[in-house]
């Protein structure tokens, strides 16, 4: 039997796990407490809020407050790291590349 996917009915832990696989990006799904999780994501990876102000949690809340359902945004510091962001029946996913491992093959590997 085919199920049907209806709008509001999105599995999030599911599509963060999906994602992150696919993708091999940390996946941040922002909830009721997006305050301190843009804060914590600021702590976190924003080394310098002068060179890479599109990664504090205050440009990241402005940002998300502006966003569109079913848009796809990339932020790009300008050392070429880029955060991607979207809207998903009203909750906003952030994936990032910070904190996943490289498993990039390379000749160097075992010296």
């Amino acid at each position: 039997m085919e199920k049907t996917i209806m709008p509001g009915n999105a599995n999030f832990p599911l599509l963060s796990e999906l994602l992150k696989n696919l993708l091999h990006m940390n996946v941040l799904i922002l909830d009721d407490n997006k305050q301190e999780q843009l804060d914590d994501f600021e702590k976190k990876y924003c080394y310098n809020s002068v060179l890479q102000p599109m990664f504090t949690g205050d440009y990241l809340r402005s940002f998300h407050e502006t966003l569109e359902e079913r848009c796809i945004c990339c932020l790009e510091d300008p050392l070429g790291t880029r955060i991607y962001l979207f809207r998903l029946e009203g909750k906003t996913v952030l994936l990032h590349p910070f904190g996943i491992p490289c498993e990039i093959e390379t000749p160097f590997k075992h010296l």
